[in-house]
């Protein structure tokens, strides 16, 4: 029997491609995986600022967008229940974790 469990996550789940990060990698000849390196950013942006379990960031494999030298990430809004697909452009991967997850997450964008 499949059982329904509860979420602890208030507000967002982030899922970010693992393959675009690693398309980026072979690509530039990165040391890593610039999906892996956003997500270990945004997970310590979100333990610093306290807020574990209102936003959860995930790492997923190929989400089927596949935009050249981009990081396609998928955001469910779970009061809204609505998803929504973007791209982090390279050159953003730069920014502070908190700025990113601010464009990811800002209803404006969705």
């Amino acid at each position: 029997m499949i059982e329904i469990v509860p979420s602890n996550i208030k507000e967002e789940m982030i899922f970010i491609c693992e393959k675009c990060g690693i398309k980026i990698q072979e690509s530039t000849g990165a040391s890593e995986n610039p999906s892996k390196t956003l997500l270990t950013n945004l997970r310590e942006y979100l333990f610093n600022k306290n807020k574990k379990g209102i936003q959860k960031v995930l790492l997923t494999s190929c989400l089927s967008i596949c935009p050249k030298n981009k990081i396609t990430a998928s955001i469910i809004n779970i009061k809204e229940s609505h998803i929504t697909f973007k791209v982090i452009e390279q050159n953003d991967l730069k920014n502070e974790p908190g700025s990113i997850l601010e464009d990811l997450c800002t209803k404006d964008n969705l």
